[in-house]
């Protein structure tokens, strides 16, 4: 007869969430002033047996009211009510999962954020990754989006920032009335992107700057219409400084933002097929350049690295972790960097990766994008109609020269044991070495 007892207690919440309806009575007594701003609140245990319900259902209304600002927890003090609750909720939505070991982008961004919005009234709430959903299915069904509905639903959001996310993630009528900022992803217009095309057109620029003409682009964006901002800058920088074409390889094939892992693996098999000269003829589309200028759309294999009229003299690569099995590969078949080939990576100030060989890097900084994007929401959140150019996050090209150690490819294999010791807790490395 144990469960006679059950919902018959006047403190019991029928028909919804038991934590949201024990949340609202006690954000009740606090905005009827039963609990004054600074007063110490009674503990979960407590909670939850004065209204008769279980621990974690008072556990999780402590932490709605905490996210809605209206109390502040602190570790060993207890549980107080805010003396000002006036903060905003942002939720910021992510498709690639933090969990990811080469997310590192990604994580360093949402701590940028939260550095950004210490301080500025706003609470931040994290839902990432396609658990739940496969490639193909659409992401609003996966785990991460179904518990943004069901939090926005119990304590509605304020605004949303979005990163990485697909074309379609705006269509539920729960989004469009939120006032959002965008980076990158599959949109048409993003609020905010990074500039490929600068970092190509200043890379080219920059091997040109220093010797370096026989370039091999390996190409790590998802082959849509809208990312093709770093071939118009390849086009650009060809027409302005009268250069030879770089040849254009397309490493993932994928529509999606592919993990760090899958990225690395083909930059190593990539690099090893290009030194051996085992690349076959290919086409690639190439936007219209900015004077009418098309880039060939021939990818030309590389018949024998070791041939001085034939080999490349510097490769670009548009992702930092792809780097990584591209200086496996060069260093497997010792090739001297920079003596023979200039290798030159997108990356990110602030993350860092044990490469094993010089590299040039076009940085872009973390905490620009941040700051951006949490501008833009503000003044969406404080005035929806207001028009917002988008803005192109550019970056600098550094060689590095100041951090990297010279090193001396005479043993490839102990320096390859070497990567992989410093990688291993950083990503997966490059299969087969």
């Amino acid at each position: 007869m144990k469960n006679s007892r059950r919902n018959t207690s006047k403190n019991s919440f029928p028909g919804r969430l038991k934590y949201v309806s024990l949340a609202q009575s006690i954000q009740a007594d606090i905005e009827s002033g039963k609990f004054s701003p600074g007063d110490k609140l009674p503990s979960e245990i407590n909670f939850a047996r004065q209204h008769e319900v279980a621990y974690l259902t008072a556990r999780n209304a402590l932490t709605l009211l905490a996210k809605k600002g209206l109390i502040s927890r602190e570790h060993r003090r207890g549980t107080f009510v805010r003396h000002a609750h006036n903060k905003k909720r942002i939720a910021v939505l992510c498709e690639v999962s933090l969990k990811d070991e080469t997310a590192y982008f990604y994580r360093a961004l949402i701590k940028a954020l939260s550095a950004e919005f210490e301080g500025q009234a706003l609470v931040e709430d994290m839902y990432d990754g396609r658990s739940g959903v496969s490639e193909d299915e659409d992401w609003q069904r996966s785990h991460a989006f179904q518990r943004f509905r069901a939090d926005h639903s119990n304590c509605p959001f304020d605004g949303v920032i979005a990163i990485s996310l697909p074309e379609d993630w705006e269509h539920p009528a729960i989004l469009t009335s939120l006032p959002s900022a965008r980076l990158n992803g599959y949109y048409a217009q993003p609020d905010v992107s990074l500039d490929y095309a600068d970092f190509t057109s200043r890379s080219l620029s920059f091997l040109n700057d220093i010797g370096r003409r026989n370039i091999v682009y390996l190409r790590t964006l998802p082959e849509l219409a809208g990312q093709m901002a770093d071939l118009e800058g390849i086009s650009r920088a060809v027409q302005e400084l009268a250069i030879p074409e770089p040849r254009i390889e397309q490493l993932i094939e994928s529509q999606r933002s592919p993990e760090g892992g899958a990225i690395e693996r083909s930059a190593y098999q990539k690099t090893l097929e290009l030194i051996e000269g085992k690349i076959p003829l290919a086409t690639l589309p190439h936007p219209q350049g900015v004077a009418g200028r098309v880039i060939s759309s021939q990818r030309r294999g590389i018949a024998g690295w070791k041939k001085k009229t034939n080999r490349p003299d510097a490769l670009i690569i548009s992702d930092d972790i792809g780097a990584r099995g591209v200086a496996m590969a060069l260093l497997k078949r010792g090739v001297r960097v920079p003596t023979d080939v200039t290798l030159l990576s997108f990356a990110t100030e602030g993350i860092e990766h044990h490469y094993g060989i010089p590299v040039a890097k076009y940085e872009i900084s973390l905490a620009e994008v941040a700051r951006t994007l949490a501008r833009i929401l503000q003044q969406r959140m404080e005035d929806p109609a207001v028009e917002i150019q988008p803005r192109r996050i550019t970056g600098q090209i550094k060689t590095g020269k100041e951090k990297e150690n010279e090193i001396k490819p005479a043993n490839p294999s102990t320096l390859i044991r070497n990567i992989r010791s410093a990688n291993v807790a950083q990503g997966t490395c490059a299969n087969n070495v």
